[in-house]
């Protein structure tokens, strides 16, 4: 099956405070961390019978994935069980079935727990025998892309019986829109218990940035021949910041099937005797309508146990990756020159949704009186994720010898009612016939990248040109601005020449952080001046800025760091 939900949670799956069964797993640590990935998946069931039966085998039909693949990882579980009466004998009480085929290339897998608590279909006088384990293989290189994937072996020890299994699949599809941040932890945890033991524990914390959040759930066993209780999420806080909210996942679940019944994956013809169903299930848990704004949740689940017994093996949390800022393309565009009261072309502004929900757009300024929005589809727009609006911005210059610099603003509201703004710089300039000297500066701002405290950026070079119609004589570049003094000027190949029109000169900066507190982003502005024996049409300030990397290292007597 293909996940197509998009999903908005940072989460950590915390161990149980219970201590785990003999040979089980509870939820620890997380196995794999992606941020930006696609997902897809493929589960099967009903392959548990003995391999003289015809079990241990089936097929797995991967849709969904395109692009490139990151990471393929292939589950298995299985039991060791001693009933002679439907084929099962000489086992040991260990499922130990490590060496399988897949897709016709034998792999080897790694037991991620063993001989844990059978809570899949023992016999009649061992109901309580120690004998499931699971077993994960790395099959990145066996995987090509959507199609089918045969799986053999897993029920050829004696006494062994399968399952289910599951291929996951991360992949990269080339669209940023449907990228999901993805927590993927494993377990193999039962909610078949002896007395005086809780069934299921899962404790989660998420920092929720929006969407729709859930938990992928892949598990072993599952009887439709058998009610499946519920499984309950509290969720702190909740609707008021002293309580908790809950959400209950029901038999049958919202897709219409058993909660844990093994029919939410193909079944081949190769049950256990009198099982019911698949024995294997993938489960989406939305845990959406308990999160109510941005910020961090703690969640504690449980499973109320009626009759059918279930292990949690894999468990997926999913959010999308984390949102962006809604872009403005371009993010800049220069009219160029014009005589006063003349009119340019019109310049069309696409502004894009990247955020995980829906967005109210609201008013759209020019920023100054000489530029004029002459098509606005985004005032008063609500944007879907991914989706787009348009602006048609001209420049009118008023007066010559002058740029006008000013900020295309897209005022928005996020869904949680927050109020936001998005630019996109403007540049005009007024000319004139008249003589008059004029100095332009490539380029005309500069990143200058990400430097460690006592450190510094390789320099880089801004060209001064001579565009006006007499000769320009250059002054020194200086440095404005709160973050003036974290750039430096290392070469000044300008100050004192005289540049005849058509002629440059050059001057090299560097950024070199000072130490300090505040905000880690250091800007600040150049700006370049000269005489001349006409009227002067000044350069624009260059905007320069970098970013200071904190050492983690440096903590304060109070315990916070720098940053």
């Amino acid at each position: 099956m293909r996940m197509h939900c998009l999903v908005a949670l940072t989460a950590a799956l915390l161990m149980s405070a219970l201590p785990a069964r003999a040979g089980e797993l509870p939820l620890g640590s997380p196995y794999v961390l992606l941020e930006r990935t696609d997902l897809a998946y493929a589960g099967v069931g009903s392959i548990g019978a003995p391999a003289n039966l015809g079990g241990g085998e089936g097929m797995l039909e991967l849709e969904g994935v395109a692009g490139g693949i990151t990471l393929a990882l292939l589950y298995w579980h299985g039991i060791d069980i001693q009933d002679p009466g439907n084929g099962y004998s000489g086992g040991n009480a260990d499922y130990d079935e490590a060496d399988i085929v897949f897709d016709g290339h034998p792999i080897t897998g790694t037991r991620v727990a063993g001989k844990g608590y059978n809570n899949n279909w023992g016999g009649a006088a061992t109901p309580d025998q120690f004998s499931a384990s699971l077993y994960r293989a790395d099959v990145t290189a066996l995987v090509h892309g959507s199609g089918s994937y045969s799986i053999s072996g897993l029920a050829d020890g004696a006494g062994h019986s399968a399952s289910g299994a599951s291929l996951i699949v991360f992949h990269d599809d080339g669209n940023e829109f449907n990228d999901l941040r993805v927590t993927h932890y494993e377990a193999m945890d039962s909610n078949c218990v002896p007395a005086g033991e809780e069934n299921w524990n899962a404790r989660l914390w998420l920092d929720y940035t929006g969407g729709q959040a859930e938990l992928v759930v892949h598990a072993a066993d599952g009887q439709s021949a058998l009610p499946d209780g519920t499984y309950r999420v509290r969720v702190f806080p909740g609707l008021l910041p002293n309580e908790s909210s809950e959400i209950v996942f029901r038999d049958p679940h919202t897709d219409g099937l058993p909660l844990w019944g093994g029919l939410s994956v193909p079944r081949m013809t190769f049950p256990r005797p009198g099982s019911g169903a698949g024995l294997w299930d993938v489960r989406h848990l939305d845990i959406t309508p308990t999160l109510q704004k941005p910020g961090r949740y703690y969640l504690y689940g449980r499973d109320i146990y009626y009759n059918d017994c279930v292990s949690l093996l894999v468990v997926q949390v999913v959010q999308s990756a984390p949102g962006k800022p809604p872009a403005i393309v371009p993010a800049e565009h220069d009219f160029g020159d014009l005589a006063p009261t003349a009119t340019s072309l019109a310049e069309r502004f696409t502004f894009t949704n990247r955020q995980n929900d829906m967005i109210a757009v609201g008013n759209v300024i020019g920023g100054h009186a000489v530029y004029s929005i002459t098509d606005n589809t985004c005032t008063g727009m609500a944007l879907a994720p991914g989706a787009t609006c348009t602006l048609d911005v001209r420049c009118t210059p008023s007066v010559a010898l002058r740029d006008y610099q000013a900020s295309l603003r897209i005022a928005w509201t996020d869904a949680f009612g927050e109020p936001w703004e998005s630019q996109a710089l403007l540049f005009c300039s007024g000319v004139s016939d008249a003589p008059h000297g004029r100095l332009t500066v490539d380029p005309p701002n500069a990143w200058f990248g990400v430097v460690s405290w006592g450190g510094h950026s390789p320099p880089m070079r801004f060209t001064a040109h001579s565009t006006g119609t007499v000769p320009v004589t250059m002054q020194a570049a200086r440095f404005f601005g709160t973050h003036a003094s974290s750039f430096r000027l290392m070469h000044d190949g300008c100050n004192g020449l005289t540049l005849p029109p058509g002629q440059q000169c050059s001057v090299d900066v560097q950024f070199r952080p000072t130490a300090g507190t505040g905000l880690l982003v250091r800007q600040a502005t150049m700006e370049f001046n000269f005489s001349a024996s006409e009227p002067k049409h000044l350069p624009r300030p260059v905007l320069l800025a970098g970013t200071v990397v904190v050492d983690n290292s440096a903590i304060f007597r109070n315990g916070f760091e720098t940053n």
